[in-house]
């Protein structure tokens, strides 16, 4: 991860966050301007090439901090579709 890109993390217990990175260490990672996205029913793939779409709801949640071994993977965020 690249501290200041946006990411979506997919987290265990089937939580998906999109934000931008602003630390990473050994012990968490740090979202800032996070937000939950809830509704997804489509490719997620999708979602971070086209930004949030009718069908996913981005809820704000502010700063985010999670542990690295609770994320199954992160995808990049397309800059132009998530503004």
């Amino acid at each position: 991860m690249t501290v200041g890109k946006k990411y979506i993390c997919v987290l265990q217990r089937g939580w998906v966050i999109v934000g931008t990175v602003e630390s990473v260490n050994t012990r968490e990672i740090v979202l800032k301007n996070a937000a939950s996205v809830l509704g997804q029913t489509g490719d997620i793939g999708r979602l971070a090439l086209d930004g949030p779409a009718n069908h996913a709801q981005v809820y704000p949640c502010g700063t985010v901090r999670f542990h690295p071994l609770t994320s199954c993977f992160y995808l990049d965020c397309n800059p132009e579709a998530w503004g």
